[in-house]
């Protein structure tokens, strides 16, 4: 659906770097009043479109293919635990436990989510990786969708919201499925190795054996089960709903303050403004991800290149933007707090978690004109993989089993996204799913 604003929706210009009409002196005159009405219809009317439409249609077809070839074992439940990290490693975390089950045809105990503490500053929270309680998957994404979809596609995947809900009598393995067992292997070996365990931790029916499945961030290569398969799967887990709307609401202001021509029914926007995911949180640091000047020297670069009026920056350090702002003057750096500067959804979004901010950003990033992201960022791979599912050619284009050779200091370099860094996280090149 393309979508055209009637003529007497097209809010009154203003330019770059002014306040916007939102910002009107109280005082006005009648004929302001009409352009202040008619500004919010159009605003009201772009959010919901955008909000309505950020999502790629989904095709049930390859998983359910999948899902009707798999010998699915009544008395088989996996339990993924020790779910960590952002809203980038929860996600494929979350997959890859889906994944699992359907596998090895077991049913599965929906995940819950741990929650981040965090602390606030003066530019919003900031997260100090500790963990207070775990909490519901609806916390960050969309539980009703997820069922629906699953539903739709894989009605054999039994999933129970906890372990109370499953029909007894019971037995727990005491025994531990995935990181060691699929360690430095390919996936049909790695489920080889599964049957194994299998048969020996399997205890005869009516009992019900339960497998603790220890979580980490990647399995197997996405594409294993085929170009729609991979192009699919991750769509199973959409963001929270209200991430949506907020990240809409960005997307106005942005178009708006810009006098960008956005459409908002587009799943990216086509030349109106460069995505940057500046990751310069302090883990960053701490793991010796690439630093703020590897970072900036190579964006900076690209920036210049892709010559777009506007950057939009994501960091998890904001005091990162303005001096990464310096280097690429004048071309304007806006952030998600500065385009939603005196509005009701800045109240909204300052209200949400550090990891839930997050999902706006990702949202934002997802449908930018071009994107630059950094490889050792399971985000930035998320945003990436997700614009190449946009493409004719999907993820799974000119695959390999071995890594690539990286050419110009760059992961992965395609019509709609670069990812800077070199070789050293290139399973998160082929494990992370497209949203």
């Amino acid at each position: 659906m393309e979508y055209v604003p009637s003529q007497n929706c097209i809010p009154p210009k203003n330019k770059a770097g002014t306040e916007s009409g939102l910002q009107a002196s109280k005082t006005i005159t009648p004929v302001v009043d009409h352009e202040m009405e008619e500004l919010e219809k159009y605003r009201n009317e772009f959010i919901k479109i955008a909000s309505e439409t950020s999502l790629r249609p989904f095709n049930a077809r390859p998983i359910r293919k999948y899902c009707q070839s798999v010998r699915w074992h009544n008395d088989l439940v996996f339990n993924c635990s020790n779910l960590m990290g952002g809203e980038g490693n929860l996600r494929s975390q979350l997959l890859h436990c889906v994944r699992h089950a359907m596998l090895a045809g077991a049913a599965l105990i929906l995940p819950k989510i741990p929650v981040r503490a965090q602390i606030q500053s003066k530019s919003g929270p900031v997260i100090v990786h500790k963990y207070e309680e775990l909490i519901d998957m609806e916390y960050l994404f969309d539980k009703d969708l997820f069922y629906a979809r699953l539903g739709e596609s894989c009605p054999q995947l039994k999933i129970y919201n906890s372990r109370r809900a499953i029909p007894g009598p019971r037995h727990v393995v005491d025994a531990e499925w995935g990181w060691k067992q699929v360690w430095n292997t390919t996936l049909p070996e790695a489920m080889r190795r599964w049957q194994r365990y299998y048969k020996r931790w399997r205890v005869p029916p009516p009992n019900i054996t339960m497998v603790d499945l220890a979580v980490h961030l990647n399995f197997g290569d996405i594409c294993t089960h085929g170009a729609g398969f991979a192009n699919t799967f991750g769509q199973l887990l959409a963001s929270h709903p209200e991430a949506y709307r907020i990240a809409a609401a960005v997307l106005f202001e942005l178009s708006y303050q810009y006098k960008l021509a956005l459409d908002p029914s587009s799943l990216f926007m086509k030349d109106a403004y460069l995505g940057i995911h500046l990751r310069t949180a302090a883990d960053a640091i701490k793991f010796h991800f690439l630093d703020f000047e590897t970072q900036a020297q190579r964006y900076q670069e690209l920036a210049k290149a892709a010559d777009l009026p506007v950057i939009y920056v994501a960091s998890g350090n904001q005091s990162s933007v303005p001096m990464f702002g310096a280097l690429v003057a004048p071309t304007p750096v806006v952030t998600k707090y500065t385009l939603l500067r005196d509005t009701d959804e800045l109240d909204t979004l300052r209200a949400m978690t550090w990891d839930q901010q997050g999902l706006v950003d990702t949202i934002v990033l997802i449908k930018s004109s071009m994107f630059l992201g950094m490889n050792s960022s399971s985000m930035s791979w998320n945003v990436a993989k997700t614009r190449q599912a946009m493409l004719p050619q999907g993820v799974c284009s000119g695959r390999t089993e071995t890594p690539r050779i990286f050419e110009n200091g760059n992961s992965l370099v395609d019509e709609l996204s670069v990812i800077i860094g070199e070789g050293q996280r290139y399973e998160l090149d082929i494990g992370v799913w497209p949203s």
